[in-house]
């Protein structure tokens, strides 16, 4: 049996407590499954056995929530007590995200102890089961998602030269997509990641998933649908970010936005809530530029409204 406890600073990762079995955990369930309740328990079997009780509920009903949030998508979430509801579509209804894909490679995770997949070129997804390599798991997809980006690269860390693939491998940004979901207080949620093991599984940690998105892939393909981009650095980009509308772009060369320019000459800045996107809504790549592309005349519109309030 186990203890699901919230960490107090509402960091995303649910504690796990082992709590023993024994002839008192026994007594205990057949005595609240019979509807007795933990102060009675108390009187007969001491304050210990009431605390311990007290738990197992606990325990119970956040996982009920959790399974709850699974399968009818409602429920309270076990982090902040908040009652939780999850929409059928994500911000683009018509262009289905990259849910299948996540789901299964977690399964695939799950089964063989590692998986990694790519999204429109530009999207690395890994997935690391718990106990799997002696080295640190974080390590472990930092090092596979670097390899898998870079090919033509041999792998340096068996040798003299381990310290020169470490540095190169750190300067490479990843997202524990995991915990940048459950962060956030928007987007596809954790919960509708996979079956209630699963989720289970991805709560507590043992299977992480880590994401790298290589933004000159992403502008690269934006060049073959006719669009040109290009970072929005220097002091622009830090009059934006003070604006607090957007930050730093992981990977960037210290950008705050993305310049896109449409095939009709539309221009505006995509800042980094566009891109996030990926991460939290699970939006393909592609789709955030076949909509981008088709959104010039909304942006105009926008864009001279914006003028006649000046």
């Amino acid at each position: 049996m186990v203890e699901a406890t919230v960490d107090p600073n509402l960091h995303w990762r649910i504690h796990i407590v082992e709590i023993k079995e024994g002839k008192i955990n026994r007594i205990l369930e057949e005595r609240l499954a019979a509807g007795d309740f933990p102060e009675n328990l108390g009187e007969t079997l001491g304050e210990k056995a009431a605390k311990q009780a007290e738990r197992m509920l606990r325990q119970r009903g956040r996982l009920n929530e959790i399974s709850k949030i699974v399968h009818i998508g409602k429920g309270i979430d076990p982090r902040t007590n908040i009652p939780l509801s999850r929409t059928a579509y994500g911000i683009y209804e018509d262009e289905p995200g990259y849910q299948d894909e996540l789901r299964m490679l977690i399964e695939k995770a799950a089964r063989t102890g590692q998986h990694l997949i790519t999204i429109d070129e530009c999207l690395i997804l890994a997935a690391v089961r718990d106990g799997l390599n002696p080295e640190p798991r974080l390590l472990s997809a930092l090092h596979n998602l670097f390899h898998y980006s870079h090919p033509e690269l041999p792998c340096l860390l068996a040798s003299e030269h381990a310290d020169e693939e470490l540095e190169l491998i750190k300067k490479e940004p990843v997202i524990d997509l995991v915990e940048h979901t459950y962060r956030a207080t928007w987007g596809f949620p954790v919960f509708s990641w996979g079956t209630l093991d699963r989720v289970c599984d991805l709560l507590i940690g043992r299977i992480c998933v880590y994401a790298k998105f290589d933004a000159s892939t992403f502008m690269k393909r934006a060049e073959r649908l006719g669009m040109k981009m290009e970072w929005v650095t220097g002091r622009r980009a830090q009059m934006l970010k003070q604006t607090g509308g957007t930050t730093w772009i992981p990977g960037s060369p210290k950008a705050s936005a993305i310049l896109v320019e449409l095939p009709d000459g539309t221009r505006f800045e995509l800042l980094s809530g566009g891109l996030g996107r990926i991460f939290l809504e699970l939006a393909k790549p592609d789709t955030i530029l076949k909509n981008m592309l088709k959104s010039g005349p909304e942006v105009r519109k926008a864009q001279e409204e914006a003028k006649k309030q000046r």
